[in-house]
């Protein structure tokens, strides 16, 4: 119900350019930033995001803040958004279309003596929806069929009850009206229908992420005498199963690091240029609001290093979300062992609508 319901209310915005369908955009999760995920500084490293909002912010210690924007999606449709084409015709369960929309980010830490300044860009390699084409077509054409009769309907009664459609906005305000009361009506079918095509596009079966970071580093209070830090590019594969707001997400990870960030107390430097090769798993549960999950990464290269972080997430609402990370990091000069994160995250778009 609480689907239609939504539809119906992105309907109502749209009168005014006669477009009846629209996607809600609200509900797409927050994106985990990939600078962030370069330092070893956040509660979770192995993260996928196929659909993202345009603008987020990622705070998950009082040392640590990240900004993330979504690129070239401000002004796509509801079906190019989720690489779907650009008609009914072209929606397809398998799609590369997304990689048109990469994410930049940017990310600053600091403690006591270091600072720390990264940038990185994420992008979707393809996305496998767990459906077939046909059905996702049928299902798409179900809820843009059943939208359209209620909006027929609304259109039809408020003809009965005299009003005139002009400029006023009294005709606007009552179709809102009548469209929401006809909406809890129509309870079965339509709400199925819209659910169905909703909870297809929110859980993807399978997903390819690539990713790639650099950051600089540099003493707390003097920024002229920064460095290079660490170089990182890496791919995430995420497979899902369930639907909708209860999933399960199991992840795959590789990821290369050129690291400058040893210190070298003699000379008073970060250096002695180092290669990782980063390997590791993660599995996440959601269910509705909460999200609990645990990674495990191990960094094959000089010494025997790994992460091992639990990590809980709570929607608050659409748009923020509190985070928590809690187990051991990487060894490192710049990072504590034991990580013990808790943050928010934020995230908006500049229309939290689409036309299909």
């Amino acid at each position: 119900m609480r689907t239609l319901h939504l539809l119906a209310l992105l309907v109502t915005s749209s009168v005014l350019a006669q477009s009846y369908d629209k996607t809600d955009l609200k509900k797409v999760e927050l994106l985990n930033s990939s600078a962030l995920s370069l330092l070893d500084n956040s509660a979770a490293i192995i993260t996928s995001n196929p659909n993202v909002k345009e603008f987020n912010i990622n705070t998950e210690s009082l040392e640590s803040i990240s900004f993330d924007g979504n690129l070239f999606s401000a002004n796509m449709k509801g079906l190019e958004y989720y690489g779907l084409g650009s008609g009914t015709d072209n929606i397809k369960s398998f799609t590369m279309q997304k990689i048109q929309m990469p994410t930049v980010s940017g990310a600053y830490n600091k403690n006591d003596s270091i600072s720390k300044v990264a940038i990185g860009i994420k992008f979707n390699v393809f996305t496998l929806y767990n459906s077939s084409s046909e059905d996702m077509r049928k299902k798409y054409s179900s809820m843009r069929a059943d939208m359209q009769d209620l909006s027929a309907m609304a259109r039809a009664q408020l003809q009965q009850e005299g009003y005139v459609r002009d400029t006023t906005g009294n005709y606007y305000t009552r179709y809102a009206q009548v469209l929401r009361e006809l909406t809890e009506k129509e309870t079965t079918n339509k709400e199925v229908a819209a659910k169905n095509f909703a909870d297809i596009l929110k859980a993807p079966l399978l997903t390819l992420d690539i990713a790639s970071a650099y950051s600089m580093l540099m003493p707390a209070k003097d920024f002229n005498k920064s460095q290079s830090g660490r170089f990182g590019a890496w791919s995430t594969l995420t497979f899902t199963i369930g639907k909708g707001d209860q999933s399960l997400k199991l992840y795959g990870f590789c990821r290369y690091i050129q690291d400058n960030t040893d210190y070298d107390a003699k000379n008073n430097r970060f250096t002695n240029h180092t290669n990782f090769f980063d390997v590791g798993s993660k599995a996440q549960f959601d269910w509705n609001k909460i999200a609990v999950g645990y990674e495990y990464i191990k960094r094959n290269g000089e010494g025997k290093n790994y992460r091992s972080v639990g990590f809980v997430q709570y929607k608050v609402s659409d748009n923020l979300y509190v985070t928590g990370g809690f187990g051991k990091n990487f060894e490192s000069a710049l990072n504590d062992e034991s990580v013990s994160l808790f943050g928010i995250r934020w995230g908006i778009n500049t229309n939290d609508s689409r036309d299909w």
